[in-house]
């Protein structure tokens, strides 16, 4: 579990938040548009509806897993949006940016129910408050490790390939840590 929680963490920080402000403004995203995409992570909160009915129908572990890998998959439009940018169409690219994180944050709604009681689970016993801690200080090291590296590699001119290799390793990282759900 403490390797999926920094995996997840890296992955999550590469594929949302900060980077994609960045991204989204680099191809003349509006504050706006950067209102809207943020406003996506609330949305997720709608889907645990949706996930709470698969989690009765499949168990916790089936459906964080299938949601935790589909959030992943869902980035794959993010991906492309770089390519469709060098041609000189940001309105598309910035579409694409929409439609992964969309796609990624209803994936995530869907999946997250699984998550508490999964770590709940693993952590029973006298060693609770160790576990749980050994988590959180593996999340916050990741956390700022990604957001130094972030920070130095990432700049006002930072060129688009440097953004898709951001979002590649997000997308690979987060499949590595879906694959060990």
């Amino acid at each position: 579990m403490t390797l999926f929680q920094g995996l997840n963490t890296i992955s999550f920080i590469l594929l949302s938040g900060n980077i994609v402000t960045l991204y989204s403004l680099r191809l003349g995203g509006t504050s706006l548009f950067i209102g809207i995409i943020t406003s996506f992570q609330y949305l997720s909160f709608l889907f645990m509806f949706v996930g709470r009915q698969l989690v009765d129908r499949y168990g916790i572990k089936p459906t964080m897993g299938w949601g935790w890998l589909a959030r992943y998959v869902l980035m794959v439009p993010l991906l492309i949006s770089p390519f469709v940018a060098v041609e000189g169409n940001n309105h598309a690219a910035l579409t694409l940016i929409v439609v992964g994180l969309l796609g990624f944050h209803v994936a995530r709604g869907i999946g997250v129910i699984g998550f508490n009681p999964m770590v709940g689970t693993l952590s029973e016993g006298r060693d609770r408050g160790a576990f749980l801690s050994r988590l959180q200080i593996v999340n916050q090291i990741a956390s700022i490790a990604v957001g130094l590296l972030m920070a130095f590699l990432l700049g006002a001119r930072a060129p688009l390939s440097r953004y898709t290799l951001f979002i590649i390793a997000g997308i690979v990282i987060g499949l590595v840590a879906s694959s060990l759900i």
